[in-house]
């Protein structure tokens, strides 16, 4: 469960900075520095947690 969570996070975090790709402005910026990179942050480190845990 924790996996998946963590790889939901790190998705999303890409979606914004696909975002910021398609669409460079201030408010896409805005969006992936105070939520993409949050969540990728939070993601990874579930995702590691994850992987660890023996199942």
């Amino acid at each position: 469960m924790t996996l998946r969570v963590g790889a939901t996070l790190i998705l999303i975090s890409q979606l914004l900075l696909a975002w910021v790709g398609l669409d460079p402005n201030g408010t896409s910026a805005i969006w992936f520095t105070f939520v993409g990179t949050p969540c990728l942050v939070i993601g990874i480190v579930l995702a590691t947690f994850g992987m660890r845990r023996p199942s």
